[in-house]
């Protein structure tokens, strides 16, 4: 097959190759709009609200108060959160149990650490475990989690 991007390889014939210049083209439509996505950072006030949240978890010295909640395996909140990079978070077969959100941010800024980010954003899910509007908010912003993890806290 030749490139599509040569013009040698266009047909002269109105209708000869058509398919083939319309299927270069939807290739390459699709490559553009594949690298853009994946080059775009999370939104500012999106990292803004993350650090907050995280700023939040760090100062919570407080055991988890509700152990029907902290007693919940992170499969049931923390899966198919997709990043940027199009990776999507595994199952965790893991609880927060009696851990404080300090230590749950801790935890998830060492597996940020070790590469696993879908962990990462899943202890931080943790930390705000009690308040599911706001823990639901973090695993839909998963970018932004990493980025305030990065700048936040230490």
């Amino acid at each position: 097959m030749r490139p599509c991007l040569q013009l040698r390889s266009l047909p002269t014939a109105p209708r000869a190759g058509y398919v083939d210049r319309m299927k270069c083209l939807a290739g390459m439509v699709a490559v553009l709009l594949m690298s853009a996505a994946h080059s775009q950072a999370p939104a500012e006030a999106d990292v803004k609200v993350a650090i907050g949240h995280v700023k939040n978890a760090w100062n919570d010295f407080t055991q988890c108060r509700r152990p029907s909640a902290c007693n919940t395996y992170f499969e049931t909140f923390g899966v198919a959160i997709s990043f940027r990079d199009g990776s999507i978070a595994p199952f965790a077969h893991t609880q927060r149990l009696t851990a404080t959100s300090r230590d749950c941010i801790k935890t998830a800024k060492a597996y940020l650490e070790q590469g696993d980010k879908s962990l990462a954003v899943q202890w931080v899910m943790a930390a705000r475990i009690e308040n599911t509007h706001v823990r639901d908010w973090l695993g839909n912003h998963p970018d932004a989690v990493l980025e305030a993890l990065r700048h936040c806290c230490w």
